[in-house]
C-alpha cells in the first residue's frame, strides 16, 4: 500500500506548483498596477486612478493628510493631477513585494515626482497594501511620505 503516501506527495508537489504559477501571475499583475500607475499620473486620468482602488481604500499623502474612502482619495487626486500637478510626471520604483496572504500583498516602492517645468520634488518612500478582490488587484491603503536625508 505505497500509493496513499505516493499520492500524497503528488497532491503537495501539485498544489505547491499551482500556488507558485498563481503567485507569480499575482506578482505580474501588481507589477503591471505599479508601473501603469505613471501612465495614469501623466495622462491625469481619474477614472482610470480610481477604478486602481477599493471603495474603503485610505491613502496618507506626503502632508499628513488622511483621506478615508475612494471618494476622497480621488476627489484630492483628481485636484492635484489635474490642478497644481498638472503636466507633472511619477516614477515609482518597486523596492519590495510581499505577499501577507494570498490576497494581500504589501508593496515598499521608491518614490520621484517631477514637475511640469522639469524641477523634482524631493524622493518620497510609498508604502501600499493591495488586496485582491472579485475584480482584481485593487488598492486599499496607501502612505506617501518624504524621505529624509540619512
Amino acid at each position: 500500500m505505497r500509493i496513499a503516501p505516493i499520492s500524497c506527495v503528488l497532491a503537495i508537489v501539485l498544489a505547491a506548483v499551482v500556488s507558485v504559477d498563481a503567485q507569480t501571475a499575482d506578482e505580474q499583475a501588481i507589477r503591471a498596477m505599479i508601473k501603469g500607475f505613471s501612465d495614469i499620473w501623466a495622462r491625469a486620468d481619474v477614472k482610470a486612478f480610481e477604478q486602481l482602488l477599493t471603495e474603503d481604500a485610505d491613502w496618507v499623502v506626503r502632508s499628513g493628510t488622511y483621506l478615508k474612502g475612494r471618494p476622497a482619495v480621488v476627489k484630492h487626486h483628481a485636484n492635484i493631477m489635474t490642478g497644481s500637478f498638472n503636466g507633472s510626471s511619477v516614477a515609482w520604483q518597486l523596492l519590495d513585494l510581499r505577499f501577507v496572504r494570498p490576497d494581500v500583498a504589501i508593496a515598499h516602492i521608491a518614490a520621484e515626482l517631477t514637475l511640469r517645468d522639469g524641477t523634482k520634488r524631493p524622493p518620497g518612500s510609498v508604502t501600499i497594501v493591495f488586496l485582491k478582490t472579485a475584480n482584481g488587484w485593487r488598492i486599499t491603503a496607501v502612505q506617501n511620505t518624504d524621505q529624509t536625508a540619512q
